[in-house]
Parts: C-alpha cells; structure tokens; sequence
C-alpha cells in the first residue's frame, strides 16, 4: 500500500491503517468492522499545514485459511488528540492497495 497524505492544520498528524476482513469491506465513513484485523498503522506529523507525507507498507500475511475470502482495506484519520482535516492525495485522491497471492 503507498500513497500521499496531508493535514490542513500545523502540527498535525494523519493516520494511515490497512485493515484485514473476511466479511468484507465497510461503507464510506464507517468504522472498521469489529472482527477487522489491522495490519498496518503509520502515524505522520508535519510542521507545516498542509506538508505532505508519502506512506508505503508491506505486509506478509501468513496462515491464511484455505478458501476463504480476505478483504483488504485502507483508512485515514486525523491523529487522536489532533485536529485538521487529514487529506490523501494523488490522481483523484486516490492511493493503492496490491494484493498478491503466492504457492
């Protein structure tokens, strides 16, 4: 997962989580569902409003059971005793989650 996140506020942080399901994803705006697994957290603070902070994990997940179905997703917050708006950015406020397979 990589991608480009900002805060409109000094100071500030954004938080950037990848979560793991097997019920699936939730909606927009959502909390992750309760038996989601987080797999990955980075917190990010910059001086700046508005400084940018690139992010990039990579995750190997092992003993995964057979045929069952995993659901992979990203969310971004403002840090907990921040304030701002936590922003991603990228064509189309978009960033990138790869999941592969291996024997």
């Amino acid at each position: 997962s990589s991608g480009v996140t900002n805060n409109s506020s000094s100071n500030q942080s954004t938080v950037v989580s990848v979560y793991e399901s097997t019920t699936g994803i939730p909606a927009a705006g959502s909390a992750p569902g309760t038996g989601d697994t987080l797999i990955y957290q980075s917190t990010r603070t910059k001086a700046a409003a508005s400084d940018n902070s690139e992010f990039t994990c990579h995750v190997l997940r092992s003993s995964l059971t057979a045929g069952t179905t995993y659901h992979y997703y990203k969310t971004l917050s403002v840090g907990s005793s921040g304030s701002g708006t936590a922003n991603l950015l990228g064509p189309n406020n978009q960033s990138t989650i790869v999941a592969t397979q291996t024997p």
